[in-house]
């Protein structure tokens, strides 16, 4: 969460997957088996941008608790 209250979200997709969690459509498709992405929502949950990480083989996220930006 940074000094607005916009969350960041990161994980691990594979295949295609859309980011936007509300009725808009933001797909991203993976280039590995799996590939990391993040992804910021404004602090009411709107979808704001979504970055994926990827590469030729599998990528992989580390958990990061619950931290202020």
């Amino acid at each position: 969460m940074d000094a607005q209250g916009n969350v960041y979200v990161a994980g691990v997709y594979s295949n295609g997957i859309d980011m936007d969690p509300g009725t808009g459509v933001w797909t991203m498709n993976s280039i590995g088996a799996n590939d990391m992405f993040i992804t910021k929502l404004t602090s009411q949950g709107s979808f704001v941008w979504s970055r994926s990480l990827a590469g030729d083989n599998d990528a992989s996220t580390f958990f990061m608790g619950n931290e202020v930006l």
